[in-house]
């Protein structure tokens, strides 16, 4: 089975681009073994992901993904009644 006949069954979309750097590297040789994937056509557009040049203890490199997405933050207040049940509000 392909990389691309495993991404389409379950809807699956590939971050990595083709001109992104190795993702590992020992004695010379290069390679891309390292996938980023994600669900839902909307992260697509909204992931950067980038290869960084940190030293990792390994032959792969780290691999930043910034999902650049609007999050609401939500507050509630809570409070404990004398018998121990919270009470949300």
């Amino acid at each position: 089975m392909e990389v691309k006949d495993f991404l389409m069954g379950p809807q699956l979309l590939l971050l990595n681009e083709k001109k992104s750097p190795p993702t590992f590297e020992q004695r010379g040789t290069k390679g891309w073994p390292d996938l980023s994937i994600t669900k839902g056509p909307e992260l697509t557009t909204t992931c950067n992901r980038k290869v960084l040049y940190e030293f990792s203890h390994s032959d792969h490199k780290y691999i930043e993904t910034d999902i650049m997405i609007n999050q609401t933050k939500n507050n509630y207040l809570r409070f404990k009644s004398a018998n121990g049940v919270t009470i949300k509000r």
